[in-house]
């Protein structure tokens, strides 16, 4: 039993690190102790597991379903090691994460290096990872934004098996931007209905790109082949639905900050996704007694069994406190 747990490990170790040099550095081992174990693990079941040539491998198809059973086994294993380090308050271990792929160039993903440089015995794992494909059970946490509209279709995907849980640990007011130049050229706005006469940079929708959108609105294909935006804009205690014809659109909300900063147009987007454009006169605001009706939220999918994880708990609070202060984490 332990000569097959051994092997088990060597073998998702070797799946994550695609190498066998890597795998023994990691693993403290010889290279051809990992050879020898995984050749043993074959033959003890019968069937190949890894093909391999002088340089390159390749995981058959049960080769990598039972390399998830060893990173199940390895990841229990640090989960209970982070459970003893916690009584001494210490942050150790790996903490595994996935971003939505539309996260991946935005301010979340810097705070990503500040967290490990506070906890330098902690090593971080990032990668990136279909927001409607279920997600790991080897992820820590799966790290994603939204409309809270959008947000609780995909919640919905996400929590079906009842197994997942999702704090929302930040909310950001979407807003109004476009570059001066394009003011110039084409004139200010003054109410929302005069959004429809001007170009607007809009979304690609989730259903279209097969990824959860950040988007700006509810989107869809109109019977002539047109993608149509809605977006719904708040002042006060005032709503109002501004229906638009958006013939540029995009997946990111980075990409739209880009647009509108090369005064393709007015984007809507969260304060989230803007650096210094409005402090530099990059863009300006439109409309800026007017916002989204619908904020921009950033959330956490993990596992309910990992919910009360030290190294989960510390870097989802350490976000939150950067990225929204004064937001509480109800755990």
């Amino acid at each position: 039993m332990l000569d097959k747990l051994t092997q088990i490990v060597i073998l998702a170790t070797l799946q994550r690190e695609e190498n066998f040099t890597r795998t023994a550095e990691r693993l403290g081992i010889s290279k051809s102790h990992v050879s020898k174990q995984l050749t043993a693990l074959e033959d003890s079941l019968g069937c190949q597991l890894v093909e391999r040539s002088t340089r390159t491998l390749h995981f058959t198809e049960i080769g990598r379903e039972y390399a998830q059973f060893g990173a199940t086994i390895i990841a229990q294993f640090e989960d209970a090691e982070a459970a003893v380090r916690s009584f001494k308050n210490e942050i150790a271990g790996t903490l595994r994460v996935a971003l939505s792929p539309l996260l991946e160039s935005q301010p979340l993903f810097a705070l990503l290096g500040e967290f490990q440089r506070d906890y330098p015995a902690l090593s971080i794992e990032v990668t990136i990872a279909d927001p409607y494909t279920q997600p790991s059970q080897n992820l820590d946490c799966y790290l994603s934004g939204s409309e809270i509209t959008e947000q609780e279709v995909a919640s919905d995907l996400l929590h079906r098996d009842g197994h997942w849980q999702r704090i929302d640990f930040a909310r950001f007011e979407q807003i109004l931007v476009a570059s001066p130049a394009y003011i110039e050229r084409h004139g200010s706005v003054t109410t929302p209905s005069e959004l429809a006469k001007h170009q607007c940079i809009g979304s690609v929708s989730t259903s279209a790109i097969g990824v959860g959108s950040l988007g700006l609105g509810s989107c869809g294909i109109s019977a002539s082949g047109t993608q149509r935006n809605d977006w719904w804009l708040s002042k006060d205690e005032h709503t109002q639905k501004v229906a638009l014809n958006l013939g540029l659109r995009f997946a990111s909300p980075s990409m739209q900050v880009q647009a509108a900063k090369q005064a393709m147009g007015i984007a809507l987007v969260s304060s989230y996704v803007l650096q210094d454009e409005i402090h530099q006169g990059e863009l300006v605001r439109v409309l800026p007694e007017w916002h989204s009706a619908h904020p921009y939220v950033l959330s956490a999918t993990l596992l309910k069994e990992k919910h009360q994880n030290p190294r989960i708990r510390c870097f989802l609070e350490f976000v939150a406190a950067r990225l929204s202060p004064g937001t509480f984490l109800s755990w």
